[in-house]
């Protein structure tokens, strides 16, 4: 039996409570620093969000949402030095509740999780659950609620 998921009640945000901008289409990822970030891939998602918008002034943004990184880690201090020198990435690294996670999540347009080996893949899930567009690796839990469709970039 696949896991349950259930939406709490989320309150209403605004981009603008988050420091987003107010037109842009935004992509969101989120992970925990204590897990792998070789695993959850934080920096696939940054090469891929720069593939797709490589002139730097697409009206498109890339929410990254993380809590507990390592500081010291070379992949999150790499994150940084990309955040700081694209304004369209907006790093967002603050512990929130699961109701100020799901908040925000439902003030961007889609959730990406090109992580390299998931579980059930409950952030999937609960994108799905408040409406967003969601773009996922094809492996792991999300294959069994997630309809595959095949896109290569090459």
């Amino acid at each position: 039996m696949p896991m349950a998921v259930a939406i709490p009640k989320v309150k209403r945000y605004t981009r603008k409570q988050w420091s987003l901008p107010e037109t842009d289409y935004l992509f969101v990822f989120s992970f925990d620093g204590n897990s792998s970030l070789a695993r959850k891939n934080p920096l696939g998602v940054i090469e891929a969000f720069k593939l797709a918008f490589p002139n730097g002034h697409e009206a498109a943004g890339l929410v990254i949402k993380c809590m507990r990184p390592d500081i010291n880690n070379p992949a999150w201090q790499r994150i940084l030095k990309l955040a700081a020198t694209d304004s369209r990435i907006h790093i967002i690294d603050q512990m929130l509740s699961k109701p100020e996670v799901l908040g925000l999540y439902k003030v961007c347009d889609c959730f990406v999780s090109l992580r390299r080996a998931e579980g059930f893949g409950r952030g999937i899930a609960e994108a799905l659950l408040l409406g967003l567009n969601v773009i996922a690796t094809d492996h792991g839990g999300n294959v069994n609620f997630c309809l595959t469709i095949t896109v290569s970039l090459v």
